[in-house]
């Protein structure tokens, strides 16, 4: 699950270049967010006991036994390929801060940072700390890190809104009309694709901070600003992929699997339920419960769950545990002490 948006306080130089500063947040606003996310697992959990009352474990073994398995490699390579393009948003907010580090520095503290992220959640406290033993390490400033993660936070954001507003735009599920009018649907789509519109424009014409609600963001360039909304779209659309390809061929059209893939995000980003566990699943599920069997999409969501999170995070931790050891510095051997 990608990192949500939030206020960054930072007090540190690096303001000048990219940051989120916010004032108090309101009592109401921090006891809704529980309770929102709260619900909205509730809700999913509910919706996914709805869909699987009927499933049995052997149904979910035998399709992902029968899945096959040149997929199954071409799944873990398109997620070895999602990975390496989410370490271009380190490269990015790096660049955006005016720090300089060797490239395959700031690939391997971006994949640790994602991998962690993409399970526990709380992008701006994980992400940090997650980056803090490699960036320490080789001399960049403490406080870049919340600078780093609140930069990495908008560029998730512009690719989801960007991608699931077109997608909404153009061709709604039409399933979505049990929730509201598919007209709605297309409305809040323009809504969305207008919103990074005018992200991109802000970029190009404001010379200050961009003042939204509670926020204060410092934006970057224009070109930066695209490429933040390349670098997310083509991100959204291989952990798509990756998805896609656990499932049979010809079972969900790859159009249909996008969008629900992304609302489902969505909502496991607003419920603040690490990697959105549940959300996304209960979510998947009632979305495409007309395109294929049950236990198909259970097997592929777990298949994914596995491949996508829990495999990077087990290799994520094993390089944070190397990097946690004491640097070692060999030198020239001192002479022998005589007798």
């Amino acid at each position: 699950m990608r990192p949500p948006i939030a206020a960054v306080d930072s007090k540190s130089s690096n303001e000048q270049h990219m940051g989120l500063e916010a004032p108090g947040t309101p009592r109401w606003l921090r006891l809704l967010e529980p309770v929102l996310g709260a619900a909205l697992f509730a809700v999913a959990v509910w919706a996914a006991g709805h869909e699987l009352r009927s499933v049995r474990l052997s149904d979910v073994a035998r399709a992902a036994n029968a899945l096959p398995r040149w997929q199954l490699w071409l799944a873990a390579a398109a997620t070895i390929a999602n990975y390496i393009v989410m370490t271009g948003y380190d490269h990015l907010a790096l660049r955006q801060l005016g720090r300089t580090l060797a490239w395959w520095r700031v690939c391997v503290a971006g994949f640790v940072a994602f991998a962690v992220v993409n399970n526990v959640g709380f992008a701006l406290i994980s992400g940090p700390w997650s980056r803090y033993r490699f960036y320490t390490r080789w001399k960049v400033d403490v406080g870049t890190l919340p600078q780093v993660a609140a930069f990495n936070a908008v560029t998730v954001w512009t690719g989801l809104f960007g991608l699931l507003g077109l997608v909404l735009a153009a061709n709604p599920d039409p399933s979505l009309a049990e929730w509201a009018p598919l007209p709605a649907w297309r409305a809040g789509g323009v809504v969305m694709v207008a919103m990074v519109a005018g992200y991109v424009y802000a970029a190009a014409s404001l010379t200050g901070p961009l003042r939204i609600w509670r926020w204060s963001l410092h934006m970057p360039s224009r070109r930066l600003a695209l490429a933040q909304v390349v670098l997310s779209s083509i991100d959204w659309l291989l952990i798509a992929a990756v998805l896609w390809l656990l499932l049979p061929r010809g079972t969900v059209p790859f159009g249909a699997l996008l969008g629900s893939l992304l609302a489902a995000q969505l909502l496991g980003l607003v419920s603040h339920v690490p990697g959105g566990l549940g959300v996304f699943e209960g979510t998947m599920l009632t979305m495409l419960h007309g395109d294929a069997p049950p236990s198909v999409l259970l097997a592929g969501l777990l298949l994914f769950r596995i491949l996508f999170y829990l495999i990077p995070l087990a290799v994520a931790l094993v390089l944070v545990a190397g990097a946690s050891l004491p640097v070692r510095h060999v030198g020239r051997s001192a002479p022998a002490a005589k007798d």
